[in-house]
Order: structure tokens, then sequence, then C-alpha cells
């Protein structure tokens, strides 16, 4: 795996930078890097989270649900691990996390559960990086507890309280 990452990634990452921005095939190859990085050890994608979270904030904020779905769990490893690392992507992926916690046909219940769970995560940090997003995360949250999942609105509850305090 970790060979076959390191020799796709790099040219998945190049063939990305040089697609014209807009273009279907730039939203190809997100789709691409999201779907490798579902599959990667968390080690390996932890060691090159330098790279990786840049791409990962834009296949979040890509229009297509599957990519977003793919690199959610990729996401969820590096906050929970990195927390650091997604500071400077913290204004970006705020909201892109509150539209994935509510409820829609197609999005199913964990991917939700992974996006509160994120937002849980980035509550620990300081205040003075999160208090630009504070009002709209506990506004935007209320949506999740009416979530018909049991388990998406306990983490709803949690994440909501974590951020209001």
């Amino acid at each position: 795996r970790q060979r076959f990452f390191q020799t796709n990634f790099g040219r998945l990452k190049v063939m990305h930078a040089d697609a014209a921005p807009g273009s279907a095939s730039r939203g190809v190859l997100l789709l691409s890097v999201a779907r490798l990085l579902e599959h990667v050890p968390k080690a390996l994608l932890l060691g090159d989270v330098a790279s990786v979270l840049p791409l990962l904030t834009q296949a979040l904020s890509s229009d297509n649900e599957s990519t977003k779905t793919s690199a959610l769990p990729s996401l969820a490893a590096v906050v929970e691990n990195n927390l650091d690392a997604t500071e400077p992507f913290l204004l970006t992926l705020v909201p892109v996390l509150l539209e994935l916690t509510k409820y829609r046909p197609g999005l199913s219940a964990r991917h939700r559960a992974l996006a509160i769970d994120c937002l849980l995560a980035f509550a620990s940090l300081p205040y003075n990086k999160i208090h630009l997003v504070r009002a709209k995360v506990t506004r935007q949250l209320q949506t999740a507890l009416d979530d018909p999942k049991r388990p998406v609105r306990r983490r709803a509850v949690e994440c909501r309280n974590r951020w209001l305090v």
C-alpha cells in the first residue's frame, strides 16, 4: 500500500496542479485522490499531512457528493491525530463540515457523525482560533439535533455543548 500511495499520489498531485481550474478533469482527480487517501494506512497519511491537507480541503469543498464523502474519513483521521496541522484550514473546513452534518437522502449517518466528530475536535483549539466561527457552528448544529439517527443527535448535542462552553 505504501509503495502504491507514494507512486500514485505524486502523479495525481502533479496532474491536479496542471489541470485547469474548474475543469471536469480536476474534479475527477480530486475524487481519485480522495479514494486513494481513504484506503491508505493512518501512519502514512499522517506522515505526509502537509501535502495531503490542501487536497483534502479542496475535495471537501467540491460540488461532488462522492468526493466529499470519500475525503471525510481521511480528514477525520488527520483531525483526530494531528489537530494542529488543520488550523490554517479551519475557516475553510468548518462551513463544509457544517453542511455535511445536515440530514439529506444519500448522506449516511456515518458521514454525518464523522463531520460532527471533526467539529468536536476543532472545539478544543484555543479560543482565539475558533471565535470567528463559534456562533455559526452553534447555530447550524441545531439542525443536527433533529437528525433521524440517535447516534448523530447524541454527538451533535455533545459538540454543540462543547462549542458553547
